[in-house]
């Protein structure tokens, strides 16, 4: 049982905390604004869609096959960005009056900032494990030796 346990926390980890901000900023945007109705979440949606989409472009992602130079283990399971994600994405879009506007920021803000955040999170607690990321350090500083 703990190795099931083990196993579905890694493949978990990374959708788990995307579900976690994503939901916790639609519902705290709509706690404070009400229910903008089907356009208005179609709004957060296409918005955390598109916030998605800038984030592969920008990072290059969709330009490399499956390419994971970073493992989800140790101190990155814990996976705590929706804490920081949610406040900021919902703070993003609460001084905006229209709400369709805000909606859409919303969703963007929540997408990016977990995606920033989550990656920003993995390669710090990688980076600095001496035992297992001399690799991750050489191509950060662009030394092969």
């Amino acid at each position: 049982m703990r190795h099931s346990l083990r196993g579905i926390t890694h493949m978990i980890a990374v959708p788990q905390g995307f579900t976690l901000s994503i939901a916790g900023t639609l519902t705290i945007t709509i706690g404070e604004r009400g229910f903008p109705g089907a356009v208005g979440v179609w709004l957060f949606i296409a918005g955390a869609g598109a916030g998605f989409a800038a984030v592969t472009v920008v990072s290059g992602a969709h330009r490399e096959p499956v390419n994971r130079p970073l493992s989800v283990s140790g101190l990155s399971l814990v996976n705590l960005s929706p804490i920081l994600v949610v406040p900021l994405a919902a703070a993003a879009a609460w001084w905006i009056p229209d709400d369709a506007i805000a909606m859409a920021v919303a969703g963007t803000a929540a997408a990016v900032l977990y995606v920033w955040l989550t990656a920003a999170t993995m390669t710090a607690v990688h980076f600095w494990r001496p035992d297992k990321m001399a690799s991750v350090r050489r191509a950060a500083t662009g030394r092969n030796g």
